[in-house]
């Protein structure tokens, strides 16, 4: 199926407590909209999705979800691959998961066996693709030398930081946490070379893209979170901010949607996962990421995020 130019992330407070998104998904479905990311670790949004998807037909929509994510301890382990993997399928109430990803890595891993069990979840129609989340390039290589040595099907999918703005530090403490590819020209390179795509959580910066924050206005800084805050708040970003809000003024943009716009035009495959709550805003979102820039703003926008 045709995947649409965003997705909607279902990680957010209403989505893992149980809340009603019923508004949500509908304004989805009626823009465009029809990939759809959570992850078992995103408390109860498998059995909010799992809800409302159950009287869509199965080939209206592209479903991601991720196992394994390492709380209280490390899981990238086999036993609790099968438990995610299984929970996953009985909770969202599907035959198959459309593209299954590693929630985060652990250099530790058996990655022989885990990579095998996926391959095998894939040929039993468990799955239809499987990634990860939160791998660096070289991770990803070495893991698909082992699918090469051993006959697996290859990582189909990554899921990374990817926006405007370079972090400043990694807002969750490093370590095998989180991955960010903005400014990486080397890793989006490597993705390019192999037609992987790239599902970009927090394209909007957490906020720091969206209007909320104004480069010029030292007041509006504290309506970024925590860990936007750690993540992008830098004089080195502001001065990047200041440019971006003058070139969306200049095609009379929000922030916002010229963000959106260049992420969805690259040469790479990204796919700005959207964690809004808001109906208008992931319509508003669609019509955006089907906006194509001048080539000359894609090159500066480009440069500027090194």
């Amino acid at each position: 199926m045709k995947r649409s130019p965003i997705a909607l992330g279902c990680s957010s407070s209403t989505f893992s407590k149980g809340g009603d998104v019923t508004a949500l998904l509908d304004a989805c479905f009626a823009s465009g909209v029809n990939v759809l990311d959570t992850a078992r670790g995103y408390g109860r949004s498998e059995e909010v999705l799992g809800r409302y998807l159950k009287d869509k037909p199965r080939d209206s929509y592209y479903l991601i979800t991720k196992g394994c994510l390492p709380y209280p301890f490390s899981r990238l382990k086999p036993r609790c691959l099968k438990k995610d993997l299984e929970k996953s399928l009985l909770t969202l109430d599907l035959d198959y998961i459309d593209c299954y990803l590693l929630h985060r890595d652990d250099k530790r891993a058996d990655l022989v066996t885990i990579l095998s069990m996926l391959n095998d979840a894939r040929k039993e129609g468990k799955i239809r693709s499987y990634g990860v989340s939160n791998w660096t390039a070289k991770r990803i290589q070495e893991a698909n030398e082992i699918c090469n040595s051993h006959g697996f099907a290859p990582i189909e999918a990554v899921s990374n930081n990817f926006t405007l703005l370079p972090w400043a530090r990694d807002p969750w403490g490093g370590g095998d946490g989180c991955v960010s590819l903005t400014g990486n020209e080397a890793e989006l390179a490597y993705l390019k070379e192999r037609n992987i795509p790239l599902y970009a959580y927090s394209p909007l910066a957490r906020g720091f893209l969206t209007g909320r924050v104004n480069s010029k206005d030292p007041a509006t800084y504290k309506n970024a979170d925590g860990a936007s805050r750690r993540a992008y708040l830098s004089d080195a970003n502001l001065a990047r901010l200041s440019r971006i809000e003058e070139i969306a003024a200049s095609l009379s943009l929000s922030v916002a949607d010229l963000t959106l716009a260049y992420l969805c035009h690259l040469d790479v495959d990204v796919v700005p996962v959207i964690g809004t709550l808001s109906p208008k805003r992931i319509v508003s979102n669609m019509e955006a990421a089907q906006k194509e820039l001048p080539s000359e703003v894609m090159d500066e926008l480009r440069k500027l995020s090194l």
